[in-house]
């Protein structure tokens, strides 16, 4: 049952991630400039993706953001 949430919940990030870098595809075959925002969205896909990787291989990763 584990195995089945953690496959699911991983699709859900890898599926963000894809939505992530297709945007950040697009932004620079169209625009061309930006590129700073551009490596930022890539940055942001590779960490969906890597979520999504610790999920599936049920890692525990610690919360690190702290707003208090």
């Amino acid at each position: 049952m584990k195995k089945e949430k953690n496959k699911k919940l991983a699709a859900e990030w890898f599926k963000i991630g894809d939505n992530e870098f297709c945007f950040a595809k697009a932004a620079f075959e169209e625009l061309g400039a930006f590129f700073p925002q551009i490596c930022f969205q890539c940055h942001q896909a590779a960490e969906k993706y890597l979520k999504g990787f610790l999920v599936y291989h049920n890692v525990n990763s610690p919360k690190i953001h702290d707003l208090a």
